[in-house]
């Protein structure tokens, strides 16, 4: 038979295991909110740009993109490939507008360059050819602007697809 006493010290101690049971759920809520509020979106915080995957020409040619954008891949650039894919470009990208120059060292197939600076072609040139074991000095190709961004693609398709100055330029990322 349970006396009063027991009874006592019974209630205490489901007293006790439902405060500590409490506690522990408290406590595991301010957690998970903490986590919610403060460190999950620091995670979309953190997260360094991304480099666009696709570019769009003014919606007459789509082109998937390899990035060139450190020193090292901007020298080497298409040289030494046989071919580039027709649904391919190489894109060039600068910090800063410049009148940057391209040559065509190492190249074994023909390119057209676009030029383009804050999304909007400003300078193309056609059909530049590799060069030749007879060039003693290669020759180099600058826009008549600057230009923050340079597109390669394969000879032929700024003609085929239209392509012109003031066309504007959406990367897809």
């Amino acid at each position: 038979m349970m006396t009063d006493l027991d009874a006592r010290q019974s209630k205490a101690k489901m007293g006790s295991f439902s405060r500590d049971l409490f506690r522990d759920t408290v406590r595991r809520s301010w957690f998970f909110l903490f986590f919610a509020l403060f460190l999950f979106p620091l995670h979309l915080v953190a997260q360094p740009p991304s480099l666009p995957q696709q570019i769009s020409i003014a919606g007459k040619a789509t082109f998937t993109l390899e990035i060139a954008d450190t020193p090292e891949k901007r020298s080497r650039g298409l040289g030494y490939r046989d071919a580039l894919p027709l649904d391919q470009g190489m894109l060039f990208l600068f910090e800063e507008p410049g009148y940057h120059a391209f040559w065509m060292f190492g190249m074994r197939f023909p390119i057209d360059i676009l030029w383009i600076r804050e999304g909007v072609v400003v300078h193309i040139e056609q059909n530049l050819p590799p060069p030749s074991p007879l060039h003693v000095r290669l020759p180099t190709y600058r826009p008549a602007v600057k230009a923050d961004t340079v597109l390669e693609i394969n000879a032929g398709l700024v003609k085929k697809y239209d392509l012109r100055v003031g066309d504007r330029v959406e990367f897809h990322y």
